[in-house]
């Protein structure tokens, strides 16, 4: 589990680009008993609206930077059902986030959702 958890840290910063490092900075979700879905958001508001509309059905998880929630994303790619995200991220640009989804392998496994749909 090791291995894999460093061998993803090395290829999210790869994707990131030249010079880069990851660090993880946060808890690992294990088995959890219902759904996962992963809100990508600085919108308290969005994100808020969201996580109402899928009470009960779904744990809810909110990133409110680019950086945080990419790797969230990268390390709770196991059990994630659906992410939400916002294209109009202020530390990242749309065309960036983009192309990085497209590097990415859960982007192309799990449903994703812009939040301005979701609310």
């Amino acid at each position: 589990k090791l291995y894999r958890l460093c061998d993803d840290a090395l290829y999210e910063a790869k994707s990131r680009g030249k010079a880069r490092y990851v660090k993880w900075n946060s808890e690992k979700v294990t088995e959890p008993a219902q759904k996962v879905a992963y809100i990508m958001t600085p919108r308290k508001e969005l994100s808020e609206k969201i996580r109402s509309s899928l009470s009960g059905e779904y744990l809810c998880l909110v990133g409110e930077t680019a950086t945080r929630s990419l790797n969230e994303i990268s390390l709770y790619q196991d059990y994630l059902d659906l992410i939400y995200i916002d294209f109009k991220m202020p530390d990242i640009s749309e065309p960036v986030l983009r192309e990085y989804m497209k590097s990415r392998p859960i982007f192309s496994q799990v449903p994703v959702k812009d939040v301005e749909e979701g609310a």
